[in-house]
């Protein structure tokens, strides 16, 4: 087994011993699917996030802090699992925060009751929803010249009750389905995410201003730049009603 590429394990039960020889094999090029029905409870190992790929249908295992710690995987898929809404709600959090690269996609499926509107609350971006899903797609907030996939999405299928998470650059294509079209409307996302966040940075800016009373010139200075970068996400068809974001894409 020493040159394994893909390991994908199936049955009723597995050892903790055997997880352990798994995972202290754990390489960055390696993909490992455990699909057994359970897992043991209390296991842990520092390898367990190392793979390229890894695919764990019984992960009431890991706990929430096991998630902080990811870095510049591919994908992560975990599906029965023990995560509270406000656990959930703090990881996302934490990610759009992140100063690396965690994860090109996690997806975390048997969300029940997941409140999307409170997870995605006090985050700057574009929102929309239909019957099925509900999207979000926001920029991260580092500054930091160690993140390169800046753009993020998160999504929740309300039908098979997944939530996902997604990382892109900013200046890559966003391709939200295998359909062209619709991708097509979706082509502007960067710009627009890029404008909206600098239109929050100004008006935090004219909010100190006006705070340490700066001289007027000086605000009336950032309030032209506030109205021309309105003006500018105008052109992308963004609006704003009752101080939220519209846009045709919802």
């Amino acid at each position: 087994m020493k040159n394994w590429k893909k390991l994908s394990i199936y049955g009723g039960t597995i050892s903790s011993d055997d997880l352990k020889m798994i995972m202290d094999a754990a390489l960055s090029h390696r993909t490992f699917e455990s699909k057994v029905e359970e897992m043991p409870l209390n296991f842990q190992h520092e390898n367990a996030f190392k793979f390229f790929y890894q695919n764990y249908n019984d992960a009431r295992w890991v706990q929430i802090e096991d998630l902080y710690g990811l870095r510049k995987l591919r994908h992560v898929l975990l599906c029965q699992n023990l995560f509270t809404h406000e656990q959930l709600k703090s990881f996302v959090n934490y990610w759009v925060n992140s100063d690396i690269d965690m994860f090109r996609s996690i997806q975390i499926r048997r969300i029940e009751g997941l409140d999307f509107e409170n997870v995605v609350d006090g985050l700057i971006g574009l929102q929309g929803s239909d019957p099925n899903y509900k999207l979000f797609l926001t920029l991260s907030k580092s500054r930091s010249n160690k993140r390169n996939k800046t753009m993020l999405t998160i999504r929740y299928n309300v039908r098979v009750k997944c939530f996902l998470l997604k990382a892109w650059g900013v200046n890559e294509k966003y391709t939200s389905s295998r359909i062209a079209t619709e991708n097509k409307n979706f082509e502007n996302v960067g710009k627009i995410l890029t404008l909206l966040h600098k239109k929050k940075e100004l008006e935090a800016r004219l909010e100190a201003a006006t705070m340490f009373r700066a001289n007027e010139e000086a605000k009336m200075e950032l309030i032209e730049n506030i109205n021309g970068t309105i003006a500018e996400l105008s052109e992308f068809n963004v609006i704003f009603v009752d101080g939220k974001v519209t846009h045709e894409l919802f």
